[in-house]
C-alpha cells in the first residue's frame, strides 16, 4: 500500500514538470518580441559609423550635385598659376598667340653662322659694311656709305667673307632713316641674314655688332641695347668704329634687329660714345618696297648757281648735307 502511493506521488511530480515545460515552449512559440541580443547584431553597419569614422568620404559633400555650377561666392579650390590658353576662337578675333623664344645661341655660333652674309663695301677710299638680305645678291647698308657712288659716279665694289669681290649698284636709299639698298652682280644662292620679328627687341638684352672697322672684315662686338629712342632708332652699347657702318645688329638667336648707322656721347664729357642703330621694323620695309628694282639711282650733279635766283648765283650755299 505504501509503495502504491509512492509511485502516484512521484507520477504527479512529472506530470507538474511537463506541463510547466510545455507551458514555456508554448509561450516561446507564440510570442512576437524578439530576442535582445539578436536584434543588437543585426543592426547595419553602415549606419553605426559616422562620416568622420567612414574609410571612403566622398570628394564632395553628399549634399552637393558633383556638376553643378559652383556658386559666385564659392572660391575654386586650386587656383592655376598661368592664365588658361586662348581659344581658337579668341585667335581669330585678333588676340595675339603667344610664341616661345627661341634659345639662346652662344657667341661663337652666332659668328659663325651670321659672318658670311656680312660684307665689306668699297666706294672710292670710303669703307662701310653691309648685311646680304636676299639670295639673289640684295646688300642693305647706310646710305652715307654710298654717297660719293650716287654724287661721283664711283664704283661699289662689295666683298664678301670668303674674299671674294663683286660690283654693286646703288638701287634705292632712305636718307631720313640712313639706309641704302644694292644690288650686287653675284651668281648663285648667297648667305642672308636673317631679320628678327620686332616684337622680340626688348631694352636691356644682349647684342652683337659685325662689321669691317677700318676695313677689317669679320670683326663682332658685343653689348647691350640701352634704349629705344623716340624715333625709334636702337641704342646700344656695342662698340663702333669707322667702317662698322651698315653693318647688322643682332640679338642672341643671331637675327638682325638693326642696321647700325653711328654713334652718339653717352654724357656731357664725351669721354664714352653710344652707338646707333635703324631698327628692324623700318629695315624690313624698305626692303620690301625696294627688293624688285633693277635701276642704279644716283644724286643729281650740284652745279654752283645752277637753278638758283641771280640774286644768289653768285653766293655761296651751305646745302648743310655734306
Amino acid at each position: 500500500m505504501r509503495q502504491s502511493l509512492l509511485l502516484v506521488i512521484r507520477l504527479s511530480a512529472v506530470m507538474a514538470v511537463l506541463v510547466a515545460v510545455g507551458r514555456v515552449v508554448e509561450s516561446i512559440a507564440t510570442s512576437d518580441q524578439p530576442v535582445p541580443q539578436i536584434a543588437l547584431s543585426a543592426q547595419p553597419i553602415e549606419t553605426s559609423l559616422s562620416p568622420e569614422q567612414h574609410p571612403f568620404l566622398p570628394l564632395v559633400p553628399a549634399e552637393t550635385p558633383a556638376l553643378s555650377s559652383p556658386s559666385a561666392s564659392a572660391s575654386p579650390a586650386i587656383t592655376p598659376v598661368n592664365p588658361p590658353r586662348p581659344s581658337a576662337t579668341s585667335l581669330a578675333q585678333g588676340q595675339p598667340k603667344a610664341s616661345s623664344p627661341s634659345p639662346d645661341l652662344s657667341d661663337t655660333t652666332i659668328y659663325q653662322q651670321v659672318t658670311p652674309a656680312v660684307v665689306t663695301i668699297y666706294v672710292g677710299r670710303e669703307v662701310g659694311s653691309g648685311s646680304i638680305v636676299s639670295a639673289d645678291g640684295l646688300v642693305i647698308t647706310n646710305t652715307h656709305v654710298v654717297r660719293r657712288a650716287m654724287r661721283r659716279n664711283e664704283a661699289v665694289t662689295v666683298k664678301l667673307a670668303t674674299g671674294n669681290e663683286y660690283s654693286g649698284q646703288v638701287i634705292a636709299t632712305d636718307r631720313a632713316n640712313d639706309l641704302a639698298l644694292i644690288r650686287m652682280t653675284a651668281t648663285g644662292a648667297l648667305p642672308e641674314v636673317q631679320l628678327a620679328n620686332p616684337e622680340v627687341v626688348q631694352v636691356g638684352q644682349t647684342v652683337y655688332a659685325i662689321g669691317s672697322p677700318f676695313g677689317r672684315a669679320g670683326v663682332m662686338t658685343t653689348g647691350r641695347l640701352l634704349s629705344i629712342t623716340s624715333k625709334g632708332d636702337l641704342q646700344s652699347s656695342v662698340q663702333l668704329k669707322p667702317g662698322n657702318s651698315g653693318g647688322p645688329l643682332l640679338n642672341t638667336q643671331g637675327e638682325m634687329i638693326g642696321v647700325n648707322k653711328g654713334v652718339r656721347p653717352a654724357g656731357e664729357d664725351f669721354t664714352q660714345m653710344t652707338s646707333l642703330a635703324t631698327n628692324v621694323f623700318v629695315a624690313r620695309n624698305f626692303i620690301d618696297q625696294n627688293r624688285d628694282k633693277m635701276t642704279p639711282i644716283s644724286e643729281p650733279q650740284f652745279v654752283p648757281g645752277g637753278g638758283l635766283p641771280p640774286t644768289l648765283r653768285d653766293k655761296k650755299v651751305d646745302r648743310g648735307d655734306r
